[in-house]
């Protein structure tokens, strides 16, 4: 079963205690955050800070279809230790939504484009 929540800014203290309430009673096996593409290493890395103690165990990466590069991936997966669960490149679901592989982010970030 997935359950999606509203988004939550890592900003927002009262809402990432809401959360953090949400997923002690939901229990899951699996929690992935959303992370879009675009956003620079510097924004990542504080969201994936923020979000660290609430159990974030796989990360989807969207907008890569807006995004001018694609190492913020590689890093950001590094960083974290956590797995990569799916890619998003563009607009149309689920044509756009795709697994995410080791041999997809190294041809992204070696090519350079999608």
């Amino acid at each position: 079963m997935l359950i999606d929540t509203a988004g939550r800014s890592q900003n927002d203290p009262l809402r990432m205690t809401e959360l953090r309430a949400y997923l002690e009673q939901a229990r899951p096996h699996e929690v992935h955050l959303v992370l879009s593409g675009t956003s620079s290493q510097q924004v990542i890395d504080q969201i994936l800070e923020r979000y660290s103690d609430l159990g974030v165990n796989r990360v989807i990466f969207t907008k890569l279809d807006e995004a001018v590069g694609f190492g913020v991936i590689l890093t950001s997966l590094q960083k974290a230790a956590v797995q990569l669960s799916y890619l998003t490149t563009g607009q149309d679901v689920p044509e756009d939504i795709e697994v995410g592989r080791a041999s997809r982010v190294a041809e992204l970030v070696l090519d350079g484009r999608l």
